[in-house]
């Protein structure tokens, strides 16, 4: 007689650039230069996933194999959706995330990233907590850059791009508000 609670509504919070120049100079990121520190590299991270929607962990492992920087494309051998394709999956980027990826393959290491993802998290929030901003999680860079994309590309590069197997998946990610919507009609 046990009955599983339903799935709380997608979640529709909306990131704008003023937010994330506001985070990013918290975590001591500095536009155009490798970070130092794993505070900026957390900043990094977050600026590439507002431009790949990549989600953290797929960030976080990325090596200097995985990049290439001529194609714009990431190669992510591990992924949430292995286990269903059981092949790498491929990401193209956008000039800007490919300018960010080279700030990390400039460094010469071959894991891209040294912060590990409970640091990065950690590093977010208190980021977060310090500015005052609330109900934001890295996740949802993952929402907004899906939702961007949306009016550059159609639906099944969209859902080829962020990896869903099921294209009705992206109903959870696109954020797009009705008023948004009409601006473009």
């Amino acid at each position: 007689n046990v009955t599983i609670p339903r799935e709380g509504p997608p979640r529709d919070r909306r990131i704008g650039w003023r937010e994330v120049r506001r985070v990013c100079r918290a975590l001591g990121y500095v536009s155009r230069t490798p970070p130092l520190t794993l505070s900026q590299e957390t900043a990094l991270a977050w600026l590439l996933a507002l431009r790949t929607a990549m989600r953290s962990g797929e960030l976080l492992g990325l090596t200097r194999a995985d990049v290439d920087l001529d194609a714009r494309v990431v190669r992510l051998a591990k992924h949430k959706t292995l286990r269903y394709t059981g092949r790498p999956r491929f990401v193209p980027v956008t000039r800007q995330a490919a300018r960010l990826l080279g700030l990390l393959v400039a460094s010469g290491r071959e894991e891209l990233f040294r912060v590990a993802d409970s640091s990065r998290d950690a590093l977010f929030r208190k980021a977060l907590g310090r500015l005052g901003i609330a109900d934001l999680h890295f996740h949802d860079a993952r929402g907004e850059a899906l939702t961007r994309m949306s009016r550059r590309v159609d639906i099944l590069t969209l859902q080829k791009i962020s990896g869903h197997i099921d294209i009705g998946q992206l109903a959870y990610y696109y954020r797009e508000t009705p008023a948004d919507i009409a601006k473009r009609l």
